[in-house]
């Protein structure tokens, strides 16, 4: 069997339409996305997934 250690995803609701990241433990280079009105932006360093989709937030149970 073939068990690999999954983290579970992180979502977080922003409102606004830019955002920028550095990690949960600040332990990335600070990187900035553009969030899409519909679905999700992936940092590509910590795989956090930024949101502004409140469809997804309500789905994810985020708090708006």
């Amino acid at each position: 069997m073939n068990s690999i250690n999954k983290q579970p995803e992180t979502f977080i609701y922003t409102d606004k339409d830019r955002v920028w990241c550095m990690g949960e433990d600040m332990d990335h280079p600070k990187v900035y996305y553009t969030v899409p009105e519909k679905g999700f932006v992936v940092c590509g360093y910590c795989d956090l997934k930024f949101t502004r989709d409140k469809d997804l937030a309500k789905e994810k149970g985020l708090k708006l």
